[in-house]
């Protein structure tokens, strides 16, 4: 009997999206999910989560945290299709792609607005620094904006005519920032808002994504239901 395959990471989280999606890219789901919060986990976490951060892999006795580094584990262990390009060249850029939108776009889109506006006031307690979300929208969101659009000009994708794990990465943390009220102005960024409509439609992207939607709007007793439905062989 194999181990069970157990995730840790609420489904809200972009980082918890991106391991979903790569196990979708491969036609599989975790066994268990458990809907750790960063913002409220206990001391006991950091035994499997040493920075208290999600998500965690644990397969037995094998645990391993950090979105990239399951992404790539689960690219390479598990046959299906592939997350993240063959060539050499591609996949260095991919690697820089998805650091910038784990680093870069999630300092913005999400703790610049989705946590001041959503986190804060609702699981905190504590009051929206409008500050941080004014310089968020006004300065830090344009700016990496104008910076994909860069990167857009002559493909679909930001490494060519197909879709790898760094664009659901950059993808993803803007659902967050549209948990908060933003969308991208089309006529500023054009190619940068159709492509985040062209991986919004993509299958694999979408499906998680409803999910996590889904689990925004949940209570706890709510969010377990949501989540052994979408765990279950039949979905």
């Amino acid at each position: 009997m194999t181990d069970s395959i157990t995730l840790y990471g609420h489904p809200v989280s972009p980082y918890v999206r991106k391991v979903l999606i790569a196990f979708a890219f491969k036609g599989m789901k975790p066994d268990v999910i458990i809907p750790v919060s960063p913002f409220i986990a206990d001391d006991g976490f950091k035994k499997i989560s040493p920075l208290k951060r999600i998500p965690v892999l644990q397969i037995g006795d094998f645990i391993l945290p950090d979105s990239t580094a399951i992404c790539e584990y689960i690219d390479e262990a598990y046959s299906g299709e592939k997350c993240y390009p063959g060539d050499v060249t591609l996949r260095a850029k991919a690697r820089w792609f998805e650091e910038y939108a784990d680093d870069h776009i999630a300092r913005n889109a999400v703790f610049g607005l989705f946590f001041e506006k959503i986190i804060k006031p609702a699981l905190l307690k504590q009051e929206t620094n409008m500050d941080t979300v004014n310089t968020t929208l006004t300065e830090k969101l344009p700016d990496i904006m104008s910076y994909l659009e860069l990167q857009l000009q002559n493909a679909d994708y930001l490494l060519g005519e197909k879709p790898f794990m760094a664009d659901f990465a950059v993808a993803s943390f803007f659902v967050n920032a549209g948990f908060a009220g933003w969308l991208p102005d089309a006529a500023l960024w054009p190619k940068t808002t159709a492509y985040l409509k062209r991986i919004s439609a993509n299958p694999h992207y979408a499906s998680v994504t409803e999910f996590g939607t889904k689990a925004l709007k949940c209570r706890r007793a709510e969010l377990e239901e949501l989540i052994q439905a979408y765990i279950s062989p039949d979905k």
